[in-house]
């Protein structure tokens, strides 16, 4: 698979038309179609910013055959401040939000 058709493929998965991921990208829906046909080489940065909205890695993007199941859009705030925590930290987020689902 080449990275036009894996952004196809995550796009959809994602539940994203190809005008809401250009907004979100900062370029024309013509280009995001563009990309994902091969058309233009879509550059690092503009890749990305796009693994950044769909909440994956560059090697998870690449990862041949790799289901990736995206974060969903109301999580990613708990994501992003979540991410520099260190394990211990993480550990005690996770048991509040264990103790928070039980009430």
């Amino acid at each position: 698979m080449n990275v036009g058709e894996r952004i196809r493929e995550l796009r959809k998965r994602y539940g994203l038309t190809a005008s809401e991921l250009g907004e979100l990208l900062g370029v024309s829906q013509a280009q995001v179609s563009r990309y994902e046909k091969g058309q233009n080489e879509i550059p690092l940065s503009t890749l990305e910013r796009f693994c950044t909205i769909l909440g994956i890695t560059l090697p998870e993007f690449f990862a041949e055959g790799a289901f990736v199941t995206p974060i969903p859009p109301h999580l990613r705030p708990l994501i992003d401040a979540a991410r520099d925590l260190n394990r211990e930290q993480v550990e005690a987020l996770a048991n509040m939000i264990v103790k928070l689902r039980a009430k």
